[in-house]
């Protein structure tokens, strides 16, 4: 065991341990009801303040970003990083075409036009801004027996999962390259409008869809 060295300073102990110096402040002593004294110890407190302080800040700076900076930045972090690391397959998503919408208050969908198979919902994802430093994620879900009998009527929005703002600044700022090429490939022109193959704010299947009322007459 390395030597210990004390030095007193106005009662705090700087204790050299294997030449790692550890600072306990002691507390003057005080006398008990006995007549004896005791020395209460109070140990240093380790401050994270400062790591939440930088998390806020990134989701700040993701706040401030534009609007295609914020798209392109949300297509990368879903349709192409979360590809399953088949490089091959996230390439595809380069050299597609996007449609954006964000006609609803804190949504926005964004539509993969370009990938050619399957529907449009398969190809969709809604992202809804909780103003708590996260996006959250939804993937269309339908009760339709098929693909091919999927539509509005008969689907919701269903949670999938939450991207924080921070890592999501993080991606912008690693990845400026590619971001500025996917940005490229995104359609605004609907920016202002609502998603009419599923509307942004439909959580579940709207009450009056046939497949409602097949279900209650079964």
């Amino acid at each position: 065991m390395g030597k210990k060295t004390y030095a007193w300073l106005t009662g705090a102990a700087v204790v050299i341990i294997g030449g790692v110096g550890v600072t306990t402040v002691l507390a003057p002593k005080s006398n008990n009801h006995d007549g004896s004294s005791s020395t209460v110890v109070a140990k240093n407190k380790t401050d994270k303040s400062g790591t939440t302080d930088k998390s806020s800040k990134q989701a700040e700076d993701f706040d401030k970003l534009s609007q295609k900076d914020k798209a392109a930045v949300l297509i990368k972090a879903t349709f192409i990083d979360s590809d399953d690391g088949d490089s091959s397959a996230s390439e595809l998503f380069y050299h597609t075409h996007y449609m954006f919408y964000s006609g609803k208050p804190n949504k926005m969908v964004i539509f993969d036009n370009g990938e050619g198979a399957g529907g449009v919902l398969e190809h969709s994802y809604r992202y809804t801004d909780t103003h708590d430093g996260n996006y959250q994620v939804s993937t269309a879900d339908s009760t339709a027996e098929d693909d091919a009998h999927t539509d509005k009527d008969n689907s919701y929005w269903k949670f999938e999962k939450n991207l924080s703002k921070k890592d999501l600044y993080q991606n912008y700022l690693n990845n400026r390259d590619a971001i500025n090429k996917i940005i490229a490939l995104v359609d605004f022109s609907k920016a202002k409008e609502d998603f009419s193959y599923l509307p942004m704010d439909q959580d579940s299947v709207p009450a009056n869809s046939s497949s409602n009322q097949d279900s209650s007459q079964s």
